[in-house]
């Protein structure tokens, strides 16, 4: 922050554009998403991702210990822990467990009823477009390491709120609806009606900061293929539960 102020003082006397607004804003961006990150991911993310970690030595081959994991974090932390697992699974039985384990947190939303409506209209979309996974998911790491999850954890957390941060400074730069294409995340804590392009790229995976490292992954893990057709599946189980949300939308209302 002290940079930010040496720059916005050195800028201030510097011909042109208003660059010292500019600065400040982005200062003001920066700090409310690492506010945003701090306040309300890390003690929903973090303890979740304990408690997912935990249940994984319980359930060690059952395909919902990857719903579980959704549920308990967020989409990319399952897709990117089944996706860094030796040997790599085949692709197969990698596809439904992406779709089927697509969930959030509900208590990462700014009301808890969204959050459940939301991963209900996901798990309906999952259903119409793949099977339940049938092959066993990959075995869970021997032995329980409370340390090495911590550390995960924290890692984690910072990937998060670096996601929380980029987004930030694009709420600040772009209009709504136009900031919910890249963050909709903030957008979501910020704008009171949600427009549907923050619905679909919350159904896709979280939005591009999020779901586009796991479309990388697969691409250089399984090649182009399947991460063309994982791309396609998630396009259409977001356009299904954005469709859902707004059907459902008025029964919402309700509670």
């Amino acid at each position: 922050m002290d940079t930010l102020r040496i720059f916005s003082r050195i800028a201030a006397v510097i011909p042109g554009p208003n660059v010292a607004s500019l600065l400040l804003a982005l200062r003001q961006s920066l700090t409310a998403g690492i506010g945003l990150w701090w306040e309300h991911w890390v003690p929903v993310l973090f303890p979740g991702y304990l408690l997912a970690k935990s249940l994984s030595q319980v359930f060690r081959r059952h395909p919902a210990l990857w719903m579980l994991w959704g549920f308990l974090t967020a989409p990319t932390i399952p897709a990117m822990v089944l996706l860094d697992r030796r040997p790599h699974p085949d692709w197969s039985s990698v596809r439904p467990i992406l779709l089927w384990s697509n969930l959030f947190n509900p208590l990462m939303f700014p009301r808890p009823e969204e959050g459940l409506w939301l991963d209900g209209f996901l798990l309906v979309a999952a259903a119409l477009l793949v099977p339940w996974p049938k092959s066993p998911s990959p075995p869970a790491e021997p032995g329980w390491m409370a340390r090495r999850w911590i550390l995960d954890a924290m890692n984690w957390m910072t990937v998060f709120g670096a996601a929380v941060v980029v987004g930030q400074t694009f709420v600040t730069a772009f209009p709504s609806p136009v900031n919910a294409w890249f963050d909709p995340w903030t957008a979501h804590w910020l704008v009171p009606h949600l427009h549907w392009t923050g619905i679909f790229w919350l159904a896709w995976g979280g939005g591009w900061v999020l779901g586009v490292p796991v479309w990388w992954r697969i691409r250089l893990q399984y090649g182009a293929q399947p991460a063309a057709q994982f791309a396609g599946l998630r396009v259409l189980q977001a356009g299904i539960a954005t469709i859902l949300w707004y059907v459902g939308g008025p029964l919402l209302k309700l509670f």
